[in-house]
């Protein structure tokens, strides 16, 4: 109901963790991890968790993000699946289902509404997401953002005879020492000067069975200048590029999704006052897709 939802929208400004402070620290860190079991329960016991679960949090000095996976691959299944819950919701209570599940993680991870978002895809790893949503508080009021696809992908192949160690070791020993695990350090290690070189700042974001990073602060490296460009400087632009690693049967091969957003160019945008870089620049981040997979072959056939 919209009165339990003003209480928990109050409860959350009042008891802020933030209460003295501004930026989270690490405590406030653990803290919130040490919530995401109770988040889970209460998207089960309220049905929510047939659709809708935990992938992961990440924490910034001003901002927390959840990250909530729709548990169907197919874009227009997670679309219906969300439909769904949404309508049924809607039958039952006055709030709509982004209010519900925002304003309980507020309540719950004790922050004030301006420093939380949540995102939903239908997808984290190696599946490309078709599905996305965001909410957020901008200017007092809840507000929500929803794309459709929004990564574009690349993929190359190395064979280990192509590899610089194959001069000078067997086959077998470059097989043998080329896993994920190196593969990802190459990676990982590249990009960080690759970026930082264009004065972006640079965040690992996951590693494990796949690598995943976000990219914030470059600028004209993916869009063209435009009118307004030239007139405050050029759009922020911010990536997340996920890479995940796959055997074959000579080498091994490297497929890397990104998707990107941009802001104003005269002043760092707030949460939410970025914008997808799809459908308006679909090529332009293909283009730069495909542009940083060539960059990381040479990297590794260096």
């Amino acid at each position: 109901m919209k009165i339990i939802g003003l209480v928990i929208f109050i409860l959350s400004c009042s008891f802020s963790l933030l209460a003295q402070t501004d930026r989270f620290s690490d405590k406030d860190k653990i803290f919130f991890e040490s919530q995401l079991t109770n988040y889970q329960d209460w998207l089960d016991s309220r049905g929510f968790g047939q659709v809708l679960t935990i992938d992961h949090i990440e924490v910034h000095p001003k901002m927390l993000t959840l990250f909530l996976d729709v548990k169907f691959e197919r874009g227009d299944s997670a679309s219906i699946a969300w439909d769904t819950l949404k309508a049924s919701y809607a039958q039952l209570e006055f709030d709509s289902l982004e209010a519900a599940i925002y304003h309980y993680f507020t309540f719950l991870m004790e922050v004030p509404p301006s420093m939380a978002t949540i995102e939903i895809y239908n997808s984290f790893g190696d599946r490309v997401p078709c599905f996305y949503k965001a909410i957020y508080v901008e200017d007092g009021q809840l507000s929500t953002e929803q794309a459709p696809c929004r990564d574009k992908e690349t993929t190359f192949t190395i064979d280990f005879e192509d590899l610089p160690e194959n001069k000078t070791r067997s086959i077998e020993e470059v097989e043998k020492d080329w896993g994920k695990k190196k593969a990802f350090n190459v990676i990982e290690g590249f990009c960080r000067d690759f970026f930082e070189l264009r004065e972006a700042e640079f965040d690992v974001i996951k590693r494990g069975s796949y690598l995943k990073f976000r990219v914030e602060g470059m600028r004209r490296e993916i869009l063209p200048l435009s009118f307004f460009g030239v007139l405050f400087g050029p759009a922020r632009e911010n990536l997340v590029v996920a890479v995940n690693f796959f055997d074959t049967d000579k080498g091994f091969m490297i497929h890397i999704n990104t998707n990107g957003k941009f802001g104003s160019g005269l002043f760092v945008p707030r949460a939410g006052g970025y914008r997808p870089m799809e459908p308006d620049y679909a090529k332009e981040l293909q283009k730069y897709t495909n542009k940083l997979g060539e960059e990381i072959r040479k990297e590794i056939l260096k």
